[in-house]
């Protein structure tokens, strides 16, 4: 850096209030991050001798501590060859940047088993004052260090590619204004290009949050209405940077230049986090605020800094503060360095990335629920009209809606092998899925006859009381809106004329394993109308109804949910894939819809002073609405004919589904089903029915032959993940099946710890004498225990 520049810089950075601390007492840490800096201090004081001794002491819960310790004598011996041969910056960059910062470029969940193939020395530490601060600790307080068997591929060093993290090298960041800095020919200084700076990567649950329509002007996307990235236009934005480094040779090991260069960058990063904060204003969550790390290093020479915002006199600074510093050819310094580097890590995944989302989800104009684990509501995004319409294009294969999702099939279209039953098992393709769609829709010209269903006139009251009951936290719509439900779900048009009578709805959505081990998803809603809902409560003696419309009726008109909107909310339990989709069912999940109030006011001439609300999905445990109408369902229907009444709706659609990786996850916290490398899952059941085959081999492409499903099947059993789920019983009351929802996805072992052997033998045995040419030709083979072969054609199931 020439002096001229070097000056210029110094005045700027004076100027702009940029202060470069060195290294200070903890009492002018900011109070928002010491226990952050503490840490890291902490780690720089690590002892390389001391760290080996513990390492036999913690090799079964922290088997990845033995891998620290080669990594800090494999870069301790890098660095002593590189100052020997006296290597130039770009040198040390190329061998040494990739040793210290392998944590961002992998996996760090095992791909069979999903638990931990590494953790930092200590979690990073978390302000009790952030909202998700109790359910991260939940979360870490389960994660088991992975113990799958190294011969089964899955224990081997970091495998995989990290997708929540990326970075870029030598990439220019824009200065608006251009800084006042004399260089070369230019009197002003656009861009600067800083060695190199990691980020988060826009992946599916941040790009569909991006799109969304900005709460401040509804008719743009969100990414268009604030500053997500500091670099150029690129093809994929790094967002919200959070570290930064700059390195040089040993050569020319200045400090103070090297952080002159750095400043501006810095405060950059810095604006870019506190512009997202300020721009939720009150609403913010963030409260711990920006915070930037800032490595810069002169060959073996390393200094780890933090970077912050603080407020002095109403306007910001912009400081830095020196917390470790050491040399990496000494194993001290090598270990103190890498056990640094793991926890900033394990702090942007577990506590940054999950600020930088709740901060994007408040300018939002409605929820979306992330990658990181969110204990209550799961709702979903509006996009803008023009986006949504613009990308469902570029995306659609063809005309018809259904085919954007998944494409329809038959029982043809499906090897016979795939359906073979016996008791000992099922064999399945797993990327056929059964749509089904039931409803009690109650309007003004058919509650009468709904109520005259019941046999006495106490149990018509007492169902009355329990739907105003789930009429409080109802969603309003017209009728032509939830006809279109139904459509969209099931390709089920009933046909009926554009009604506008105006319905209040609860809508239940559950995943589940049928009595067959066919993969279900069910959507069930509650929707009574408005003249309907007062011809009820005008029934009982006292009106429950009268608060309800007196208190919340003028809400719940702002609250009214546009067909568009509900729509788009189907459309994401649709885009799941294949395996998110099967992993949700084993684990029967249940979400029902919920209004929730956020800050905001509602600003029109019905304003209430409430808080504006948004519609989503919350899991429940004891779906009150599903289990209702699900008895309502089942006294009516009589065998397997449907109910004519006009207050029940039901509809099924036997679908194939094409997605192989899904663009928004609505369970974020389970863990997905892991794929064996032969392309299967195997699911056993705790059955409440005998009736019901015990286990299903789910093959997850559905391209195998029947030859090999035997073979496949020896291989999970040996070898596989245990799960186990409970198939829904038709003939079994809903509520009985309470205690088995929202289950967590985590294997418990493997199949050959302390499974069925015998059972599985027999299961084996009868796959090996399957004749594949009749198999395709004939129905279903379904094989009793002790009795002779019988036929019998496959029938629809009814609902659950």
């Amino acid at each position: 850096m020439q002096p001229s520049e070097y000056l210029t810089r110094r005045e700027l950075t004076e100027q702009y209030n940029i202060h470069f601390l060195g290294p200070v007492q903890p009492c002018r840490w900011p109070e928002t991050h010491r226990r952050l800096f503490a840490d890291v201090q902490k780690l720089g004081d690590q002892k390389f001798d001391s760290y080996v001794e513990s390492i036999t002491v913690d090799s079964i819960d922290k088997p990845w501590r033995a891998r620290t310790q080669w990594r800090a004598k494999r870069l301790a011996a890098l660095a002593k060859k590189y100052r020997g041969e006296g290597h130039r910056e770009r040198g040390w960059r190329n061998n040494i940047e990739p040793e210290v910062f392998q944590r961002f470029s992998v996996e760090v969940t095992c791909p069979e088993c999903r638990s931990r193939l590494w953790e930092s020395e200590f979690n990073a530490a978390v302000d009790n004052l952030e909202p998700f601060a109790e359910s991260l600790e939940e979360r870490r307080l389960k994660r088991r260090a992975c113990e799958c068997p190294e011969q089964l591929g899955s224990n081997s060093y970091e495998p995989g590619i990290n997708m929540i993290f990326s970075d870029r090298s030598e990439a220019a960041i824009k200065h608006v204004p251009p800084l006042p800095i004399k260089k070369s020919n230019r009197n002003k200084q656009s861009k600067e290009e800083p060695d190199r700076v990691y980020g988060l990567k826009q992946a599916g649950d941040f790009n569909f949050i991006l799109n969304s329509a900005a709460k401040t002007d509804p008719s743009k996307r969100l990414r268009d209405t604030i500053e997500i990235s500091p670099f150029f236009n690129e093809r994929e934005p790094l967002l919200f940077p959070f570290l930064i480094m700059e390195a040089k040779s040993t050569k020319q090991g200045d400090t103070a230049a090297v952080e002159l260069q750095s400043a501006f960058c810095i405060r950059r990063l810095l604006r870019l986090q506190q512009n997202l904060k300020e721009a939720a204003g009150e609403e913010t969550q963030w409260k711990t605020g920006p915070l930037l790390w800032f490595f810069h290093w002169y060959g073996e020479r390393w200094i780890v800094a933090g970077c912050f915002v603080e407020n002095v006199n109403g306007s910001a600074h912009w400081s830095t503060v020196d917390l470790w510093s050491g040399n990496i050819c000494d194993l001290d310094g090598a270990i103190q360095l890498l056990l640094i580097v793991d926890y900033i890590f394990d702090w942007a995944r577990d506590v940054y990335r999950r600020s930088i989302f709740n901060e994007l989800n408040i300018l939002a104009s409605d929820d979306i629920a992330g990658t990181v684990p969110i204990p209550d509501i799961y709702s979903t995004i509006e996009r803008s009209v023009s986006a949504w319409v613009d990308e469902a294009e570029r995306e659609r294969p063809s005309q018809d809606s259904n085919a954007f999702y998944e494409q329809a099939t038959t029982d043809d279209t499906v090897p016979e092998f795939l359906n073979l039953i016996h008791p000992q098992g099922v064999v399945r393709d797993a990327s056929i899925i059964e749509s089904k769609f039931l409803a009690l829709h109650i309007a003004v010209d058919n509650v009468e006859s709904f109520l005259l269903s019941f046999p006495t006139v106490e149990s018509s009251y007492k169902a009355i009381q329990v739907i105003l009951q789930y009429m409080q936290d109802a969603w309003r719509m017209d009728a032509s809106t939830l006809q279109e439900l139904e459509t969209h779900w099931t390709g089920n048009d009933r046909g009926y004329s554009d009604d506008q009578e105006i319905f209040y709805a609860r809508v239940v959505v559950l995943m589940h394993i049928g009595p067959e081990w066919q993969p279900v998803r069910l959507i069930t809603y509650l929707a009574v109308s408005e003249a309907a809902l007062k011809m009820m409560a005008s029934k009982l003696a006292t009106n429950p109804m009268s608060n309800f419309f007196d208190s919340n009726f003028k809400v719940a008109v702002k609250s009214h949910i546009s067909k568009q909107s509900l729509l788009r909310r189907i459309d994401m339990f649709k885009e799941h894939s294949i395996v998110d989709n099967l992993t949700a069912a084993v684990y029967t999940m249940c979400l029902s819809s919920t209004i929730h109030r956020r800050g905001g006011r509602i600003k029109n001439e019905f304003s209430l002073n409430r808080r504006a609300p948004f519609f989503g999905f919350v899991q429940d445990n004891a779906p009150g609405v599903l289990d209702m109408v699900t008895t309502v369902y089942e006294s009516h229907k009589i065998g397997r004919k449907q109910p004519t009444d006009s207050y029940l709706r039901y509809s099924c659609i036997r679908t194939k589904q094409t997605r192989q990786f899904g663009s928004i996850r609505m369970w974020t916290h389970l863990e997905p089903l892991f794929v064996h490398y032969t392309g299967c899952i195997l699911v056993d059941g705790l059955h409440q029915n005998g009736n019901i085959p015990k286990r299903c081999l789910y093959t997850v492409d559905g391209s195998c032959e029947m030859e090999v499903v035997p073979e496949l099947l020896d291989r999970l059993s040996q070898q596989g993940r245990y799960y186990s789920t409970v198939p829904l019983d038709p003939g079994t009351r809903l509520g009985e099946y309470f205690g088995f929802l929202n289950q967590q996805s985590q294997a418990i072992g493997f199949w050959n710890q302390n499974r069925d052997p015998e059972s599985i033998a027999v299961w084996l045995e009868f796959l090996s004498r399957q004749d594949t040419s009749k198999s395709k030709q004939q129905p279903i083979v379904i094989v009793l225990d002790d009795e002779p072969t019988t036929e019998v054609h496959e029938q629809d199931v009814d609902m659950a």
